[in-house]
């Protein structure tokens, strides 16, 4: 489609387009009929298509990429030996940053990627860590880069075997609607990478200055408890007026660090009435409203197959098979016990997950389609991805050996615990 970016809206009316072609108007739905019958493939390949627009997950990969941390040619690197030794030693993670950031070699590129990515917020509020408050991720990422270059994704001559199945009097429509999807994609990403994940690690920095300031006059239990406060409230305790007690920040931490979205009701009152059909809206609006429903579906959508305790199902979100170590995740707080080739289990992902994603094999959710944060990511960084299995992070056991199928969407529980 031709859009006019100044206008924010398609050059030429629907009726002239379609005018102009000479094709016969259908409706949107039979719209999309038409081009799922033309590819014959399922949403995780079609969808693989818009993966090169700007992956938000390539954060930190694409932070080491950029100060030539990934050492795809180790020969060119002087001080190579001295950086695998530092990364390898006993030492605690922050020591090895702080190490590495004085090697006279690879010190300014270690402290460019420590600065650029320490103050990303690893969640979307201010209680929630930075990447520099996690340093072991830190260092398991600096590790994974200088011993492994990373494939970008698995999509390499996907677009080529979709287009063609496309019959040719439709490629160029085909054309038009893959630019569409990677512009969009790509808007939408950069947007929550600036706004996000820095903005928010940046507001967190303040208020744990904050918090540190309280805790040394006693009015905290911990720095960290100040993010579990209003702005109201902490100005109140800083000039020395009434406020919250350390005991009822530091109760107001554990309800807000403890509570997860299984202890919210499926809906408040009664079941909401489904929205009403799509038909009733006008032709102009139909077309965004196919596309906000098809999204809403695959963001959401979950496998309905039976789990057992050994063999659990899901939807296939990425090709592949691999074997690995389950590591569940519950939150941010779980990131420093994922270790390089891990399998990730957890409920769901989020982009604060993306400071891992450089370690993972693969990835196991209970929730999500198509078009979750896990699908997509396991799509970027071409791993095997299982998702809405519903039952994962209450099957398979923490430590067990596990088998993921990215092609049928079954995922193995192979022994209770992995074998060292």
């Amino acid at each position: 489609m031709s859009v006019d970016l100044a206008k924010g809206a398609p050059a030429g009316s629907a009726e002239e387009r379609t005018a102009k072609s000479g094709r016969t108007r259908l409706s949107e739905g039979a719209k999309a009929e038409r081009r799922l019958g033309w590819l014959l493939c399922a949403p995780a390949v079609i969808v693989m298509v818009a993966v090169t627009a700007y992956p938000i997950a390539y954060a930190i990969y694409l932070s080491l990429e950029r100060y030539d941390l990934r050492f795809p040619d180790q020969a060119k690197f002087v001080g190579f030996d001295n950086y695998q030794a530092v990364l390898s030693s006993p030492a605690s993670p922050a020591e090895k940053l702080e190490s590495l950031a004085r090697d006279t070699d690879v010190g300014p590129a270690v402290q460019a990627y420590v600065d650029a990515v320490q103050h990303r917020s690893v969640g979307y509020d201010v209680g929630d860590a930075t990447a520099g408050e996690m340093p072991e991720v830190m260092v398991e990422s600096l590790v994974n880069a200088s011993t492994e270059q990373r494939a970008r994704s698995a999509t390499g001559g996907v677009l080529d075997r979709l287009r063609a199945k496309v019959p040719a009097e439709h490629l160029a429509e085909f054309d038009e609607l893959v630019a569409e999807a990677r512009l969009v994609n790509r808007l939408r990403d950069e947007r929550g990478a600036y706004s996000d994940g820095w903005a928010t690690g940046l507001a967190r920095r303040a208020v744990l200055e904050v918090g540190r300031r309280l805790h040394a006059r006693g009015l905290l239990l911990d720095p960290g408890h100040a993010a579990d406060l209003q702005i109201d409230e902490l100005t109140a305790l800083l000039s020395g007026a009434e406020g919250p007690s350390a005991a009822e920040a530091a109760a107001h931490h554990e309800w807000r660090t403890t509570k997860t979205i299984a202890d919210a009701p499926a809906y408040l009152n009664a079941m909401p009435a489904p929205p009403p059909p799509i038909g009733l809206l006008p032709p102009a609006a139909r077309r965004a409203a196919y596309a906000v429903d098809a999204i809403l579906t695959n963001l959401f959508a979950v496998s309905d197959e039976a789990n057992t305790d050994a063999v659990l199902h899901g939807l296939s979100v990425n090709d592949g098979v691999y074997e690995g170590t389950a590591r569940l995740v519950d939150n941010s707080a779980d990131f420093g016990r994922i270790r390089q080739g891990d399998v990730l289990v957890t409920r769901n992902t989020s982009p604060y997950f993306n400071v891992v994603l450089p370690l993972l094999g693969a990835i196991v959710t209970d929730r999500g389609g198509q078009l979750s944060h896990a699908a997509i990511v396991a799509r970027e960084y071409g791993i095997p991805g299982v998702v809405g299995t519903r039952e994962a992070t209450s099957v398979i056991p923490d430590g067990a050996r596990v088998r993921v199928d990215g092609q049928t969407g079954e995922v193995r529980v192979l022994s209770a615990v992995a074998k060292s």
